[in-house]
Parts: structure tokens; C-alpha cells; sequence
């Protein structure tokens, strides 16, 4: 095993995801409605235009605002149900090939391959590990020890997923 990492995930960083996901998402549908706004002024229909480039305005400033609004409500009734896996006792453990993530009392495993890594990203508190479209691990930095191991740890990462 070449890193272990036991955490505990929050309602917090599950919505700092979200917000990464609406901060790549509401430029695309900004530059959409713009692009419509400028057909729609070709054509003459100038209310048109003016729509389209008020909802991009607002998508622009207000998605993000939205979607974690939205995010809080969906958490709030998954908690209710029982289905929310944060506040639950997590370790990830990565191997040469492969990395193994299990939750709560082996309630659930996920086993993949560097291959299957889709994105890695670093922010602000946390480096997120995107598999099968929007999911993702989130190992705050505050699991590391030391700058200098989450940064060995991002080098082997980036070369797993690089040679994979």
C-alpha cells in the first residue's frame, strides 16, 4: 500500500463539490444563451435577445448561488432517508494499481483503476479525484501531515493517472 487515508466526509465538502461542478457549468450555459441571443438578433427578434442575455447574466452570477441552495435541500432529504454517506468513517487506500475506498463498516466499497480516473483537481481545501462523470473523492488537505506529503501524493497520483 502506498497511501491511507481515514476521513470523515461533511455536508460542507460535499457542497464545495457542487459549487466546483457550477462554477465549470454556468459558463457553458452563459456562453449558450449568449450565442441564441445572437442568432435571435439576426433575426429581429430583439426581446428575444434581450431574454437571452439576461438569463445568461443571471446564470452567469446567480447558478452557482442556486445550485448550492438546491444541494443543501437534496442533502437535507437524503439525511432524512438515511441515504447521505458523510458523517460516516471513510478510509481510501491506494495501491500500484489500483485504489480501494470504503465507508462506514464496509457498508460500501468501491474498488477501481487508475484508468478510471477521470479528472484530478486541486482547490482552494481539497484535491478532488472525478470518476464515472461527477462523482469524486474529496481528501481535504488537511489529511496530509505536511505540504510537502500532499504534494508527494499529487505527483503520484498524476503519474498513476497519467500512465494508466
Amino acid at each position: 500500500m502506498m497511501y491511507q487515508f481515514e476521513y470523515r466526509l461533511s455536508e460542507k465538502d460535499v457542497i464545495a463539490l457542487h459549487n466546483f461542478h457550477a462554477r465549470k457549468s454556468r459558463w457553458i450555459f452563459s456562453l449558450i444563451c449568449l450565442f441564441i441571443s445572437f442568432f435571435q438578433f439576426l433575426n429581429g427578434n430583439f426581446f428575444g435577445a434581450l431574454f437571452s442575455v439576461v438569463l445568461s447574466a443571471c446564470t452567469l452570477f446567480g447558478y452557482g448561488h442556486l445550485l448550492v441552495f438546491a444541494t443543501k435541500i437534496a442533502l437535507r432529504a437524503r439525511k432524512k432517508q438515511g441515504k447521505l454517506f458523510s458523517g460516516k468513517d471513510c478510509i481510501i487506500r491506494f495501491y500500484e494499481d489500483s485504489f480501494t475506498d470504503i465507508t462506514g463498516d464496509d457498508e460500501m466499497v468501491i474498488n477501481l483503476k487508475y484508468t478510471e480516473i477521470t479528472q484530478i483537481a486541486v482547490r482552494n481545501h481539497a484535491i478532488y479525484i472525478f470518476f464515472s462523470g461527477p462523482q469524486a473523492f474529496i481528501l481535504n488537505f488537511s489529511l496530509f501531515e505536511s505540504e510537502e506529503q500532499k504534494n508527494e501524493f499529487l505527483i503520484f497520483i498524476n503519474s498513476k493517472v497519467n500512465t494508466a
